[in-house]
Protein backbone atom coordinates (compact mmCIF):
# COMPACT_ATOMS: atom_id res chain seq x y z
CA UNK A 1 0.00 0.00 0.00
CA UNK A 2 1.33 3.36 -0.98
CA UNK A 3 0.97 5.87 1.81
CA UNK A 4 1.87 9.52 2.06
CA UNK A 5 5.60 10.43 1.83
CA UNK A 6 7.42 10.94 5.11
CA UNK A 7 7.58 14.49 6.21
CA UNK A 8 11.46 14.43 6.13
CA UNK A 9 11.74 12.91 2.69
CA UNK A 10 12.09 16.32 1.09
CA UNK A 11 15.02 17.15 3.33
CA UNK A 12 17.22 14.16 2.33
CA UNK A 13 18.89 15.90 -0.62
CA UNK A 14 19.81 19.03 1.36
CA UNK A 15 21.15 16.81 4.16
CA UNK A 16 23.39 14.94 1.75
CA UNK A 17 24.72 18.25 0.44
CA UNK A 18 25.40 19.44 3.97
CA UNK A 19 27.27 16.25 4.78
CA UNK A 20 29.42 16.69 1.66
CA UNK A 21 30.21 20.27 2.60
CA UNK A 22 31.13 19.22 6.14
CA UNK A 23 33.41 16.53 4.78
CA UNK A 24 35.13 19.09 2.57
CA UNK A 25 35.66 21.45 5.52
CA UNK A 26 37.11 18.63 7.61
CA UNK A 27 39.46 17.65 4.80
CA UNK A 28 40.62 21.25 4.43
CA UNK A 29 41.17 21.52 8.20
CA UNK A 30 43.22 18.34 8.18
CA UNK A 31 45.34 19.75 5.36
CA UNK A 32 45.92 22.97 7.30
CA UNK A 33 46.88 20.99 10.41
CA UNK A 34 49.35 18.99 8.31
CA UNK A 35 50.88 22.20 6.90
CA UNK A 36 51.22 23.73 10.40
CA UNK A 37 52.71 20.51 11.73
CA UNK A 38 55.19 20.48 8.86
CA UNK A 39 56.15 24.07 9.64
CA UNK A 40 56.63 23.23 13.30
CA UNK A 41 58.81 20.29 12.34
CA UNK A 42 61.20 22.73 10.62
CA UNK A 43 61.49 25.14 13.58
CA UNK A 44 59.93 23.72 16.75
CA UNK A 45 59.26 26.05 19.67
CA UNK A 46 62.02 26.35 22.24
CA UNK A 47 61.99 23.90 25.10
CA UNK A 48 64.14 24.21 28.20
CA UNK A 49 67.14 21.86 28.28
CA UNK A 50 69.66 21.19 31.04
CA UNK A 51 73.11 21.53 29.46
CA UNK A 52 75.68 18.77 29.52
CA UNK A 53 79.11 19.23 31.08
CA UNK A 54 79.79 21.87 33.72
CA UNK A 55 82.02 24.76 34.76
CA UNK A 56 85.61 25.35 35.88
CA UNK A 57 86.76 28.33 37.97
CA UNK A 58 90.30 29.63 37.61
CA UNK A 59 92.53 32.63 38.29
CA UNK A 60 93.32 34.43 35.02
CA UNK A 61 96.30 36.43 36.27
CA UNK A 62 99.95 35.83 35.47
CA UNK A 63 100.71 33.11 36.26
CA UNK A 64 97.27 31.59 36.02
CA UNK A 65 96.10 28.88 38.40
CA UNK A 66 93.12 26.64 39.01
CA UNK A 67 90.62 27.49 41.71
CA UNK A 68 88.31 24.55 41.04
CA UNK A 69 89.44 21.09 42.10
CA UNK A 70 86.40 19.31 40.64
CA UNK A 71 83.68 20.01 38.08
CA UNK A 72 81.28 22.77 39.15
CA UNK A 73 77.61 22.68 38.07
CA UNK A 74 76.07 25.12 35.60
CA UNK A 75 74.03 26.55 38.46
CA UNK A 76 73.00 26.08 42.08
CA UNK A 77 69.89 23.88 42.00
CA UNK A 78 68.79 25.24 45.38
CA UNK A 79 68.83 28.86 44.16
CA UNK A 80 65.61 30.49 43.00
CA UNK A 81 63.99 29.32 40.80
CA UNK A 82 64.66 25.92 42.39
CA UNK A 83 65.82 23.15 40.09
CA UNK A 84 68.47 22.61 37.41
CA UNK A 85 69.56 25.12 34.80
CA UNK A 86 67.10 25.56 31.92
CA UNK A 87 68.61 26.74 28.63
CA UNK A 88 66.84 27.56 25.36
CA UNK A 89 68.06 28.30 21.83
CA UNK A 90 65.71 29.46 19.05
CA UNK A 91 66.30 30.56 15.45
CA UNK A 92 64.34 33.10 13.41
CA UNK A 93 63.09 33.02 10.70
CA UNK A 94 62.23 29.31 10.81
CA UNK A 95 62.60 28.83 7.05
CA UNK A 96 65.30 31.19 5.76
CA UNK A 97 66.43 31.58 2.20
CA UNK A 98 70.13 31.01 1.50
CA UNK A 99 71.91 34.29 2.25
CA UNK A 100 69.24 35.50 4.65
CA UNK A 101 70.22 36.69 8.12
CA UNK A 102 69.14 34.33 10.91
CA UNK A 103 68.93 35.51 14.52
CA UNK A 104 69.82 33.01 17.25
CA UNK A 105 68.27 33.82 20.64
CA UNK A 106 69.86 32.06 23.60
CA UNK A 107 68.66 32.25 27.17
CA UNK A 108 68.75 30.55 30.55
CA UNK A 109 66.87 30.91 33.82
CA UNK A 110 69.96 31.20 36.09
CA UNK A 111 73.71 30.81 35.78
CA UNK A 112 76.69 29.77 37.91
CA UNK A 113 76.96 30.84 41.53
CA UNK A 114 79.33 33.60 42.58
CA UNK A 115 81.06 31.96 45.52
CA UNK A 116 83.30 34.97 46.10
CA UNK A 117 82.62 38.59 47.04
CA UNK A 118 80.38 40.94 45.07
CA UNK A 119 82.01 41.76 41.73
CA UNK A 120 81.32 42.98 38.21
CA UNK A 121 80.64 40.09 35.83
CA UNK A 122 80.50 39.87 32.04
CA UNK A 123 79.45 36.85 29.99
CA UNK A 124 80.61 35.76 26.53
CA UNK A 125 78.59 33.08 24.74
CA UNK A 126 80.01 31.26 21.70
CA UNK A 127 78.11 29.23 19.12
CA UNK A 128 79.27 27.12 16.19
CA UNK A 129 77.32 27.28 12.92
CA UNK A 130 78.32 26.34 9.37
CA UNK A 131 81.98 25.98 10.31
CA UNK A 132 82.21 29.40 11.96
CA UNK A 133 81.88 30.84 15.46
CA UNK A 134 79.45 33.58 16.39
CA UNK A 135 79.38 35.26 19.79
CA UNK A 136 77.19 37.36 22.02
CA UNK A 137 78.23 39.21 25.17
CA UNK A 138 76.39 40.60 28.16
CA UNK A 139 77.38 42.77 31.11
CA UNK A 140 75.68 41.85 34.39
CA UNK A 141 77.03 44.70 36.49
CA UNK A 142 77.64 43.76 40.11
CA UNK A 143 76.68 40.21 41.10
CA UNK A 144 76.45 39.79 44.85
CA UNK A 145 78.51 37.32 46.84
CA UNK A 146 76.71 33.99 47.03
CA UNK A 147 74.28 35.03 44.27
CA UNK A 148 73.78 33.27 40.96
CA UNK A 149 74.27 34.88 37.55
CA UNK A 150 70.77 36.20 36.76
CA UNK A 151 68.46 35.03 33.98
CA UNK A 152 69.90 35.92 30.60
CA UNK A 153 68.78 36.44 27.01
CA UNK A 154 71.25 37.34 24.25
CA UNK A 155 71.20 37.25 20.45
CA UNK A 156 73.74 36.50 17.74
CA UNK A 157 73.32 36.39 13.96
CA UNK A 158 74.60 34.39 11.02
CA UNK A 159 73.98 34.03 7.27
CA UNK A 160 71.95 30.97 6.30
CA UNK A 161 73.31 28.53 3.73
CA UNK A 162 71.34 26.14 1.59
CA UNK A 163 70.35 23.02 3.50
CA UNK A 164 70.97 22.38 7.17
CA UNK A 165 72.01 25.22 9.50
CA UNK A 166 72.66 23.83 12.99
CA UNK A 167 73.66 26.19 15.79
CA UNK A 168 75.37 24.72 18.89
CA UNK A 169 76.31 26.46 22.11
CA UNK A 170 80.02 25.71 22.49
CA UNK A 171 80.83 27.73 25.61
CA UNK A 172 79.66 30.25 28.17
CA UNK A 173 82.49 32.19 29.81
CA UNK A 174 81.96 34.51 32.78
CA UNK A 175 84.74 36.94 33.71
CA UNK A 176 85.43 39.03 36.80
CA UNK A 177 87.93 41.84 36.06
CA UNK A 178 90.83 43.11 38.14
CA UNK A 179 91.59 43.04 40.95
CA UNK A 180 90.02 39.56 41.16
CA UNK A 181 90.75 38.25 37.63
CA UNK A 182 88.53 35.20 38.09
CA UNK A 183 87.10 33.33 35.10
CA UNK A 184 84.39 30.65 34.92
CA UNK A 185 84.48 28.45 31.81
CA UNK A 186 81.29 26.45 31.20
CA UNK A 187 80.85 23.98 28.31
CA UNK A 188 80.04 20.37 27.52
CA UNK A 189 83.16 18.88 29.18
CA UNK A 190 82.03 16.53 31.95
CA UNK A 191 85.50 15.68 33.31
CA UNK A 192 86.77 17.79 36.17
CA UNK A 193 90.38 17.28 37.21
CA UNK A 194 93.63 19.21 36.96
CA UNK A 195 94.44 17.96 33.46
CA UNK A 196 91.02 17.54 31.82
CA UNK A 197 88.37 20.11 32.57
CA UNK A 198 86.22 22.74 30.80
CA UNK A 199 89.17 25.15 30.80
CA UNK A 200 91.81 22.83 29.33
CA UNK A 201 89.63 20.62 27.12
CA UNK A 202 86.37 22.38 26.16
CA UNK A 203 83.62 20.44 24.43
CA UNK A 204 80.36 21.64 22.79
CA UNK A 205 77.12 21.37 24.73
CA UNK A 206 73.84 19.69 23.87
CA UNK A 207 72.12 23.07 23.41
CA UNK A 208 71.34 23.15 19.67
CA UNK A 209 68.78 24.44 17.18
CA UNK A 210 68.43 23.99 13.40
CA UNK A 211 66.76 25.56 10.40
CA UNK A 212 66.84 24.56 6.74
CA UNK A 213 67.83 27.10 4.11
CA UNK A 214 65.77 26.69 0.94
CA UNK A 215 64.46 28.67 -2.01
CA UNK A 216 66.03 31.43 -4.10
CA UNK A 217 69.18 32.95 -2.62
CA UNK A 218 69.24 36.52 -1.35
CA UNK A 219 72.10 38.95 -0.89
CA UNK A 220 73.55 38.70 2.64
CA UNK A 221 72.94 41.80 4.75
CA UNK A 222 74.53 40.71 8.05
CA UNK A 223 76.60 43.47 9.68
CA UNK A 224 76.96 42.30 13.28
CA UNK A 225 77.04 39.01 15.16
CA UNK A 226 75.15 40.26 18.21
CA UNK A 227 72.59 42.88 18.99
CA UNK A 228 74.16 46.15 20.21
CA UNK A 229 71.90 46.17 23.26
CA UNK A 230 73.40 42.90 24.49
CA UNK A 231 76.94 43.08 23.14
CA UNK A 232 79.80 45.28 24.20
CA UNK A 233 81.80 44.34 21.10
CA UNK A 234 79.25 43.93 18.29
CA UNK A 235 81.84 41.99 16.31
CA UNK A 236 81.17 41.01 12.71
CA UNK A 237 82.06 37.32 12.80
CA UNK A 238 80.49 36.63 9.42
CA UNK A 239 82.82 39.03 7.63
CA UNK A 240 85.87 38.43 9.78
CA UNK A 241 86.17 42.09 10.73
CA UNK A 242 85.60 43.72 14.08
CA UNK A 243 84.67 47.14 15.34
CA UNK A 244 87.46 48.44 17.52
CA UNK A 245 86.32 49.30 21.00
CA UNK A 246 87.23 52.62 22.50
CA UNK A 247 90.37 52.39 24.58
CA UNK A 248 90.35 53.73 28.13
CA UNK A 249 92.55 56.62 27.05
CA UNK A 250 90.13 57.55 24.27
CA UNK A 251 87.15 57.27 26.57
CA UNK A 252 88.63 59.58 29.17
CA UNK A 253 86.86 62.88 29.34
CA UNK A 254 88.67 66.16 29.01
CA UNK A 255 87.99 66.92 32.66
CA UNK A 256 91.01 67.10 34.93
CA UNK A 257 91.78 63.76 36.57
CA UNK A 258 91.31 63.58 40.32
CA UNK A 259 93.66 61.34 42.33
CA UNK A 260 91.43 61.54 45.42
CA UNK A 261 92.78 61.12 48.93
CA UNK A 262 92.75 58.00 51.12
CA UNK A 263 91.49 57.58 54.65
CA UNK A 264 94.44 56.85 56.93
CA UNK A 265 94.84 55.74 60.51
CA UNK A 266 95.70 53.01 62.96
CA UNK A 267 93.13 50.36 63.83
CA UNK A 268 93.41 48.33 67.01
CA UNK A 269 92.23 44.77 66.36
CA UNK A 270 91.36 42.17 68.99
CA UNK A 271 92.14 38.83 67.36
CA UNK A 272 91.61 35.15 68.07
CA UNK A 273 93.92 32.58 66.50
CA UNK A 274 92.12 29.48 65.22
CA UNK A 275 91.93 26.57 65.86
CA UNK A 276 93.59 27.09 69.27
CA UNK A 277 91.41 29.98 70.39
CA UNK A 278 94.41 32.10 71.43
CA UNK A 279 93.86 35.86 71.76
CA UNK A 280 96.34 38.48 70.52
CA UNK A 281 96.32 42.18 69.54
CA UNK A 282 97.09 43.63 66.13
CA UNK A 283 97.76 47.36 65.77
CA UNK A 284 97.45 47.98 62.03
CA UNK A 285 98.46 51.13 60.19
CA UNK A 286 96.06 51.37 57.29
CA UNK A 287 95.10 53.32 54.18
CA UNK A 288 91.79 52.95 52.33
CA UNK A 289 91.54 54.50 48.85
CA UNK A 290 88.68 54.65 46.37
CA UNK A 291 88.21 55.66 42.74
CA UNK A 292 85.70 55.48 39.89
CA UNK A 293 86.81 55.98 36.29
CA UNK A 294 83.47 57.39 35.10
CA UNK A 295 80.39 58.90 36.68
CA UNK A 296 77.95 56.18 37.67
CA UNK A 297 80.60 53.47 37.95
CA UNK A 298 80.95 51.51 41.19
CA UNK A 299 83.74 52.69 43.48
CA UNK A 300 86.81 50.45 43.40
CA UNK A 301 88.39 50.24 46.85
CA UNK A 302 91.98 49.41 47.73
CA UNK A 303 93.45 48.98 51.20
CA UNK A 304 96.91 48.40 52.65
CA UNK A 305 97.72 47.18 56.15
CA UNK A 306 100.95 47.02 58.11
CA UNK A 307 102.52 43.70 59.06
CA UNK A 308 101.06 41.26 61.54
CA UNK A 309 103.04 40.88 64.75
CA UNK A 310 105.94 38.42 64.64
CA UNK A 311 104.68 35.72 66.98
CA UNK A 312 106.00 32.64 65.16
CA UNK A 313 109.40 31.29 66.27
CA UNK A 314 109.80 29.37 62.99
CA UNK A 315 109.75 30.63 59.37
CA UNK A 316 106.41 31.04 57.56
CA UNK A 317 105.98 30.16 53.87
CA UNK A 318 102.41 29.66 52.58
CA UNK A 319 99.41 31.14 50.80
CA UNK A 320 97.54 33.66 52.91
CA UNK A 321 93.96 34.89 52.27
CA UNK A 322 92.74 38.05 53.99
CA UNK A 323 89.49 40.01 54.31
CA UNK A 324 88.79 43.50 55.65
CA UNK A 325 85.34 44.63 56.81
CA UNK A 326 84.56 48.32 56.37
CA UNK A 327 81.64 50.69 56.56
CA UNK A 328 81.41 53.57 54.09
CA UNK A 329 78.94 56.15 55.36
CA UNK A 330 77.35 53.27 57.28
CA UNK A 331 77.16 50.85 54.32
CA UNK A 332 79.02 47.57 54.91
CA UNK A 333 81.57 46.32 52.37
CA UNK A 334 84.21 43.57 52.49
CA UNK A 335 87.57 43.78 50.74
CA UNK A 336 89.60 40.68 49.91
CA UNK A 337 93.14 39.73 49.03
CA UNK A 338 95.41 36.73 48.86
CA UNK A 339 99.08 36.04 48.17
CA UNK A 340 101.91 33.68 48.98
CA UNK A 341 103.81 35.16 51.91
CA UNK A 342 107.06 34.35 53.65
CA UNK A 343 108.45 35.59 56.96
CA UNK A 344 111.55 34.77 58.93
CA UNK A 345 111.31 33.37 62.44
CA UNK A 346 109.85 35.82 64.99
CA UNK A 347 109.52 38.48 62.26
CA UNK A 348 106.39 40.44 61.24
CA UNK A 349 104.21 38.78 58.61
CA UNK A 350 103.26 40.92 55.57
CA UNK A 351 99.56 41.38 54.82
CA UNK A 352 98.47 41.16 51.16
CA UNK A 353 96.84 44.23 49.66
CA UNK A 354 93.04 44.13 49.61
CA UNK A 355 90.48 45.28 47.06
CA UNK A 356 86.74 45.38 46.50
CA UNK A 357 83.85 47.35 45.03
CA UNK A 358 80.88 49.26 46.39
CA UNK A 359 78.01 51.26 44.92
CA UNK A 360 78.44 54.82 46.23
CA UNK A 361 77.22 57.99 44.55
CA UNK A 362 78.94 60.64 46.66
CA UNK A 363 82.50 61.86 46.10
CA UNK A 364 83.44 61.44 49.77
CA UNK A 365 82.84 58.80 52.41
CA UNK A 366 83.52 58.34 56.11
CA UNK A 367 85.41 55.06 56.59
CA UNK A 368 84.94 52.80 59.62
CA UNK A 369 86.97 49.58 60.17
CA UNK A 370 85.01 46.74 61.79
CA UNK A 371 86.85 43.47 61.14
CA UNK A 372 89.77 41.61 59.62
CA UNK A 373 90.60 37.93 58.98
CA UNK A 374 93.56 35.97 57.70
CA UNK A 375 93.58 32.33 56.74
CA UNK A 376 96.08 29.71 55.62
CA UNK A 377 93.35 27.56 54.04
CA UNK A 378 95.53 24.57 53.18
CA UNK A 379 96.69 24.47 56.79
CA UNK A 380 93.36 25.19 58.50
CA UNK A 381 95.00 27.99 60.49
CA UNK A 382 93.75 31.56 60.65
CA UNK A 383 92.44 34.38 62.81
CA UNK A 384 89.31 36.49 63.25
CA UNK A 385 89.82 40.08 64.37
CA UNK A 386 87.32 42.74 65.42
CA UNK A 387 87.60 46.51 65.69
CA UNK A 388 85.53 49.67 65.74
CA UNK A 389 87.88 52.30 64.40
CA UNK A 390 86.93 55.49 62.54
CA UNK A 391 89.49 56.16 59.80
CA UNK A 392 88.21 59.57 58.78
CA UNK A 393 87.14 60.81 55.37
CA UNK A 394 88.11 59.28 52.03
CA UNK A 395 87.85 61.39 48.87
CA UNK A 396 87.01 59.29 45.82
CA UNK A 397 89.29 59.88 42.84
CA UNK A 398 88.99 59.22 39.11
CA UNK A 399 92.11 57.11 38.75
CA UNK A 400 93.70 54.23 40.67
CA UNK A 401 95.90 55.24 43.61
CA UNK A 402 99.63 55.24 42.90
CA UNK A 403 101.81 53.56 45.51
CA UNK A 404 100.75 52.91 49.09
CA UNK A 405 101.41 54.30 52.54
CA UNK A 406 100.78 53.25 56.08
CA UNK A 407 102.03 49.67 55.75
CA UNK A 408 103.97 47.20 53.69
CA UNK A 409 100.80 45.44 52.60
CA UNK A 410 101.07 43.15 49.62
CA UNK A 411 104.45 44.53 48.63
CA UNK A 412 106.14 42.69 51.48
CA UNK A 413 107.28 43.41 55.01
CA UNK A 414 110.31 45.42 55.97
CA UNK A 415 111.32 43.01 58.72
CA UNK A 416 112.12 39.79 56.91
CA UNK A 417 108.76 39.16 55.24
CA UNK A 418 107.82 39.13 51.58
CA UNK A 419 104.72 38.38 49.53
CA UNK A 420 104.47 37.26 45.93
CA UNK A 421 101.83 37.62 43.22
CA UNK A 422 98.28 36.49 43.82
CA UNK A 423 98.54 33.78 41.17
CA UNK A 424 100.86 31.57 43.24
CA UNK A 425 99.30 28.21 43.96
CA UNK A 426 98.78 27.44 47.65
CA UNK A 427 101.39 25.26 49.26
CA UNK A 428 100.17 22.07 50.86
CA UNK A 429 101.27 20.31 53.97
CA UNK A 430 100.00 18.65 57.08
CA UNK A 431 100.92 19.22 60.70
CA UNK A 432 104.59 18.66 59.85
CA UNK A 433 104.80 21.73 57.59
CA UNK A 434 106.71 24.80 58.79
CA UNK A 435 103.77 27.24 58.67
CA UNK A 436 101.70 24.98 60.91
CA UNK A 437 104.55 24.46 63.33
CA UNK A 438 105.27 28.18 63.40
CA UNK A 439 101.70 29.21 64.10
CA UNK A 440 101.15 26.53 66.70
CA UNK A 441 104.39 27.46 68.40
CA UNK A 442 103.34 31.10 68.34
CA UNK A 443 100.07 30.12 69.97
CA UNK A 444 101.98 28.35 72.74
CA UNK A 445 103.97 31.52 73.35
CA UNK A 446 100.77 33.53 73.56
CA UNK A 447 99.38 31.14 76.16
CA UNK A 448 102.37 32.02 78.38
CA UNK A 449 102.00 30.66 81.87
CA UNK A 450 98.32 29.88 81.38
CA UNK A 451 99.16 26.31 80.59
CA UNK A 452 100.81 23.93 78.18
CA UNK A 453 99.13 22.71 75.03
CA UNK A 454 100.21 19.36 73.64
CA UNK A 455 99.82 18.96 69.88
CA UNK A 456 100.47 15.43 68.57
CA UNK A 457 102.43 15.55 65.32
CA UNK A 458 102.91 12.44 63.22
CA UNK A 459 106.53 11.90 62.27
CA UNK A 460 107.41 10.92 58.71
CA UNK A 461 108.81 7.46 58.13
CA UNK A 462 112.50 7.32 58.82
CA UNK A 463 112.43 10.29 61.24
CA UNK A 464 113.72 9.49 64.69
CA UNK A 465 113.43 11.32 67.98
Amino acid sequence: MIGPKPVFAGLQAPARAARSALAAVMALSAALVAVVAAGLAVAPPASAVEPTGGCWVWYAGDPSSNISTSLAPWTDTAASPAGPADHTLTLSPPSPAPGETVTATYGFNKGPKNAGPAANVTGTFSFSVNGETITATKSYGTVGGGATIPATSVTAQFVAVEGDNTVTLTSAVFKVPAPFLVQIDCNGQSAGNATTNPRTTPLPTNITASVTGAGPSVTPSLTASASPSESTSATASATGSATASTSPSEATSTATSNPGSPAKGTSEFACTLDPLGTDFDYSAKMTVSGYRAHDGDPVTLAATMSDLPGIAPLPIDGHMDVTLDLELDGAAVTLEGGESVTAAAKQPVPVPNLAGEVEHDADEAEVMVTGFTFNFAELSVGADCTASQAMGKMTIGSEPPVGSTGGTGGSGGTSGGTSSGGGVLPKTGGLNSLPVLALLAGALILFGSAGVVLVPIARPKGEHV
